[in-house]
């Protein structure tokens, strides 16, 4: 499941204020219901948690699936997990350029297809020193107009109010051309005014964002101010299915054998007999990847 297209879109940030406006952004717009064909992904219950702090760390990430997006040029994968206090994201994108790397997460908390007072978005920066930015969607706002906020600015004429709790962590590194955010938030927030309060089979919108440099985002989808086009989160109360998938391909124009997670990911080729059928794969009755053929 992925987005098959990308686009770009400008936008302009207001100036901060001394009392705590973080970033006013650009409106994504108003739709009656999100992506069809559905693009979901699945939060699921983790069972490891891990440390925020932009990398991701042995065996972190393994409980929670692996999904393919794509930001322009850029290609990258996301995945989502929750434990009984929050919503833990990562999104690794490839990206070498020499830049300021930003991505951003839009949140239609309610599912109905049109950005209301209060639903959130998170901001996550890489080299910077910042632990993330907390928002909410103001309708109104004497700087910047309709907008997110930060949680805690105090920015005059917003509506909702400002004056919430930032309860965001979130951290970013670069390596090797490989960007990597966490970010965690809680999953029911006692700061409803701003912020959502996701329940197991809860299913929500999301629209993830990157930019490398200046002030042009990349993002999935035909459009990011149509949240008709957005992706679903479903908030699952079980884990993500383990063990390994064994199957027959004949990708490289031979028949082989191959294993892959449950989600697909991480496919890795199990025999390579040029000119020889490899297929009906049959595993062994005690669990481990013996093949007979």
């Amino acid at each position: 499941m992925r987005f098959v297209a990308s686009f770009k879109r400008r936008f302009c940030s207001t100036p901060s204020l001394l009392v705590g406006l973080i970033v006013a952004m650009a409106l994504p717009g108003v739709a009656q219901a999100h992506h069809d064909p559905a693009v979901v992904f699945q939060g699921v219950v983790a069972t490891t948690t891990p440390t925020v702090d932009g990398a991701l760390g042995a065996g972190e990430w393994t409980d929670a699936p692996s999904y393919p997006v794509t930001f322009g040029t850029f290609s990258g994968t996301v995945r989502f997990k929750h434990d009984a206090q929050y919503l833990y994201v990562a999104l690794t994108v490839s990206d070498d350029s020499v830049s300021e790397k930003t991505a951003s997460i839009f949140f239609d908390d309610d599912h109905n297809g049109v950005i209301d007072a209060g639903e959130d978005a998170i901001l996550a920066s890489v080299g910077d020193g910042d632990t993330g930015d907390d928002l909410y969607y103001s309708s109104t706002g004497d700087i910047g107009g309709a907008g997110h906020y930060g949680d805690a600015s105090n920015a005059p004429g917003t509506t909702p109010p400002g004056l919430g709790t930032s309860d965001i962590l979130a951290g970013g590194t670069e390596f090797s051309g490989q960007v990597t955010f966490e970010l965690r938030h809680p999953l029911c927030s006692t700061d409803d005014t701003h912020d959502f309060c996701l329940a197991d089979d809860q299913t929500v919108g999301v629209l993830f964002e990157y930019r490398a440099t200046g002030a042009i985002w990349d993002y999935p989808g035909a459009s990011s101010t149509d949240p008709g086009d957005w992706a679903d989160l479903h908030i699952s109360a079980a884990p993500a299915p383990t063990g390994r998938i064994v199957f027959e391909s004949n990708r490289d124009g031979d028949l082989e054998i191959y294993s892959m997670n449950p989600d697909g990911s991480a496919v890795t080729q199990l025999t390579d007999n040029l000119g020889i059928t490899d297929d009906v794969p049959s595993i062994s009755p005690d669990g481990p990847t013996t093949i007979t053929l």
